[in-house]
């Protein structure tokens, strides 16, 4: 289950259709995530995920926090995820400090919004065609 572009694009439209994403929370945050070489971005705003792009690993500076981890970590947690096991991203965050932020302040926005963020994942991993 590779993290890409399609991948995070079709765990959005997931996201916007399912109520229960909606029951998580409201979301407004621009968040990166740094999969291996790639570089990404993931925009929620209300309770609905806006956009997804790539970006460059320089425009990390715009995001308000970003989560790191290399290629096959990401793959790993998402099929853990798949099957209902794994982590959260808090619980993995303990673990690994895989969340960063060039803004402290910012940064805090991942405290606030991690459930919605675990919501888009769990979402997106459940598609078994993704």
């Amino acid at each position: 289950m590779a993290l890409s572009i399609k991948w995070l694009k079709q765990a959005a439209q997931r996201a916007n259709a399912d109520t229960g994403f909606r029951r998580e929370g409201n979301c407004d945050a621009v968040v990166g995530l740094c999969v291996g070489p790639q570089t990404y971005s993931v925009t929620f705003a209300g309770f609905a995920c806006t956009e997804v792009s790539a970006i460059a690993r320089n425009a990390l500076r715009e995001v308000d926090f970003y989560l790191d981890m290399p290629k096959a970590d990401w793959e790993n947690w998402l099929s853990r995820r798949s099957a209902g096991d794994g982590p959260t991203l808090a619980e993995l965050d303990l673990e690994r400090q895989l969340v960063s932020a060039n803004d402290p302040a910012r940064g805090l926005a991942f405290t606030r919004y991690h459930r919605s963020l675990d919501a888009y994942f769990r979402l997106g991993a459940s598609n078994a065609d993704l």
